[in-house]
């Protein structure tokens, strides 16, 4: 692992720990082992810290949730895809979804560059979802709508998983996606 690497990754864990405000570059020297030079080598402040491991993270999230979705599929399959990448991407990085949602609720901004870069992972996405609501396949709306929708039906699922124990795990997780599926199909065909 590279210096820039551990400065943030220790800086991803500190900021999930204790905060944006309650980390300092002192705190993340520390953590990471690298020297106060080398941080600001990397970093001119705290901010590009936050900024860079936002785009680091968020870029790698939405790499990873659209990593194996075939498009020449049927809607279903590619909206379970992305559905169930996001979710077990979700599970298996909880730090990096916290960082992420606390960046969010931040005043820190990343810049319109950095973030088209990330937006047009889900450009195919959205032109299936808009392909299959023109061929009636799904109730009509804005293809954006559904993606935030999808979204935050997959965060409540997490949250009911992480706070509840579920025999079946799978089972519960594909009944879910079902409900979901069965909220957005044309049903006046």
């Amino acid at each position: 692992m590279n210096n820039k690497e551990k400065i943030l990754k220790a800086s991803l864990k500190l900021f999930v720990e204790y905060g944006f405000h309650g980390t300092s570059i002192k705190n993340i020297v520390t953590e990471s082992g690298v020297s106060n030079g080398g941080v600001y080598h990397h970093f001119s402040s705290k901010e590009k810290i936050v900024l860079e491991l936002y785009y680091y993270i968020k870029n790698n999230m939405t790499k990873n949730y659209f990593a194996n979705i075939d498009y020449d599929k049927g809607i279903r399959s590619i909206l379970k895809n992305y559905w169930f990448s996001k979710l077990y991407d979700a599970l298996e990085n909880p730090d990096e979804v916290k960082f992420v949602e606390m960046f969010t609720n931040s005043p820190y901004v990343i810049s319109n560059e950095k973030y088209n870069n990330i937006a047009m992972q889900y450009i195919p996405l959205q032109e299936s979802l808009k392909k299959a609501m023109d061929e009636n396949e799904l109730i009509s709306m804005d293809p954006d709508y559904l993606l935030y929708d999808c979204n935050s039906n997959i965060d409540g699922v997490i949250d009911y998983i992480s706070n509840k124990k579920i025999d079946h795990q799978e089972d519960f997780l594909e009944f879910a996606f079902r409900k979901y599926w069965r909220s957005i199909i044309n049903l006046s065909l």
